[in-house]
């Protein structure tokens, strides 16, 4: 009779620690998405940042092109300054499409991870 009850003791206890193995492999899981959440947002809000500062700077060139033009008008400017200013805007606005595709793979990204998407 002891060993019967010795040998379910024994199973009883690896139950336990089965249980705990896998409880601890289900917090390491969680704490695995918590943390790739985590890194797509800040991914998400560094190129929200970037997008806004390219998005300025773009309607700054785009200034810059209409002024150098009104110049031109008035005398005070060549075509080639002209050029070179919407060689610059376009390169801006170029960036600007760059950043913001890679916004909106952020944005899928961070739904992904947060099991938002279906």
């Amino acid at each position: 009779m002891p060993l019967r009850f010795s040998q379910g003791r024994g199973e009883y206890k690896n139950a336990k620690q089965k249980i705990a193995e896998t409880k601890l492999g289900q917090n390491q899981k969680q704490l695995q998405i918590a943390i790739k959440i985590k890194s797509y947002f800040n991914e998400f809000e560094t190129i929200k940042k970037q997008v806004s500062l390219q998005s300025e700077a773009y309607n700054n060139y785009q200034r810059l092109v209409r002024a150098e033009e009104k110049r031109l008008l008035n005398g005070e400017s060549s075509l080639f300054i002209i050029n070179s200013r919407e060689t610059k805007a376009l390169d801006a606005l170029e960036k600007l499409i760059a950043l913001k595709t890679k916004y909106y793979k952020a944005v899928y990204a961070l739904q992904w991870s947060a099991g938002l998407l279906q």
